[in-house]
């Protein structure tokens, strides 16, 4: 049995590619991330938030570290 982690996981294909909760969490329409705010609140953890710089600036940058909501 593993250790529990002491955050909340929420990544930008969560939870299909591991994340507790990200846009494929079922009936969001937060991109998973209120479900994980409200799961962090029960649980007494912290929520990280995967992605990193992204989006896209003058045509320039990786359009797949961001969040579709």
């Amino acid at each position: 049995m593993s250790p529990r982690k002491p955050f909340i996981p929420v990544t930008l294909g969560g939870p299909d590619d591991g994340g507790d909760f990200g846009p494929n969490t079922p009936d969001t329409l937060t991109g998973g991330l209120q479900e994980a705010v409200d799961a962090s609140r029960a649980q007494c953890r912290d929520v990280y938030d995967w992605g990193g710089h992204g989006g896209l600036h003058d045509g320039v940058g990786n359009p797949n570290n961001i969040y579709f909501l």
